[in-house]
């Protein structure tokens, strides 16, 4: 019996489901940053949908409890998600553009309606 869980044991190991897990997620990352394996991606997003990073196995082998936890998750994101594009859009709207007067130039007379434009005609003299 001992030969038989060490056997299962070792099959675990390469199992399809753990071998994804552990493997590296593709695509760019920023300097310096870790490697983020499939796993840290896939934790972020259930944790991000409201779903328990420890329990989320559990609960995936039950399949009639799964479909509707993954639906609401998905739903709570989607809400937090456009809540958040539309305090961002409010926040922009509501932002009072910087006041620009406009600058005379000494030399000969022109109006520049920023600072940078009147730099950038200063150097034409």
């Amino acid at each position: 019996m001992p030969e038989i869980k060490a056997l299962i044991m070792k099959v675990h190991h390469v199992r399809l489901p753990k071998m994804i897990f552990s493997e590296l997620a593709s695509g760019a990352r920023n300097p310096g940053r870790p490697l983020r394996r499939y796993k840290d991606s896939l934790k972020t997003t259930l944790e991000a949908c409201g779903i328990s990073a420890r329990g989320w196995e559990s609960l995936a082998s039950d399949r009639d409890a799964w479909l509707p936890a993954v639906q609401k998750g998905f739903r709570l994101f989607k809400e937090k998600r456009l809540k958040s594009l539309d305090q961002k859009r409010q926040a922009r709207k509501e932002r009072i553009p910087n006041p620009t007067s406009p600058v005379m130039c000494p030399t000969c007379g022109r109006i520049c309606a920023s600072a940078f434009g009147f730099r950038s005609h200063l150097r034409r003299h």
